[in-house]
């Protein structure tokens, strides 16, 4: 975590689903987080509920835990249902701690709940249309663009990552391969498509 700090990054992101098995609970899983916080001095931290290799989601009274230490500035929200996400929201108001929901179907109603913004995995295609979403939550327009964004949510979601990772190569010229921590997808008869 420190050589991660060194290379200048906002926050070292923590995955509490590598801290606690799952029948674990949150009361094994919190000192093993304030142990992580005294072993890594002043490093800024963030809380992702990566779903992989289970989907650890925390609770509101350990978001609100992780706002009063002062050390952790970014939660990536996986919980998908906005209540379940709402109480998140509010644990971490007045903190530091930003919550940010990965989910695209709940987006609109967790940024009009107070979250700080969204993190979809969408945003590596079209990270514009998130943002003005994130800027425009009371505009006309924002609820026809999040029933867009839901739509799309399944297609972007085909063959992901390697998916976007191809996009970005032969739509942007971005000059970086398909290769990525998931097993390779045959792209026969996907040629036409990009």
């Amino acid at each position: 975590m420190r050589r991660m700090a060194d290379t200048g990054v906002d926050a070292v992101i923590v995955l509490p689903n590598q801290l606690a098995v799952p029948d674990e609970g949150e009361h094994d899983l919190r000192p093993r987080l304030e142990r992580l916080l005294a072993e890594t001095g002043d490093i800024p931290l963030g809380l992702y509920e990566c779903p992989q290799p289970y989907h650890r989601i925390l609770s509101p009274d350990i978001v609100a835990w992780a706002a009063a230490t002062g050390r952790f500035r970014y939660i990536k929200d996986t919980a998908r249902d906005p209540a379940r996400i709402e109480p998140k929201i509010q644990a971490a108001a007045g903190s530091p701690l930003a919550l940010f929901n990965a989910a695209v179907g709940s987006a609109l109603v967790s940024l009009r709940h107070g979250a700080a913004g969204v993190s979809p995995v969408e945003a590596n295609i079209y990270p514009d249309l998130f943002a003005w979403l994130c800027n425009n939550v009371d505009h006309p327009r924002a609820n026809w663009l999040q029933s867009r964004l839901t739509v799309m949510d399944a297609v972007v979601k085909l063959k992901y990552p390697p998916s976007a990772k191809r996009y970005l190569a032969t739509r942007l010229g971005m000059p970086i391969g398909t290769r990525t921590r998931v097993a390779e997808h045959n792209w026969d008869g996907y040629d036409d498509l990009v």
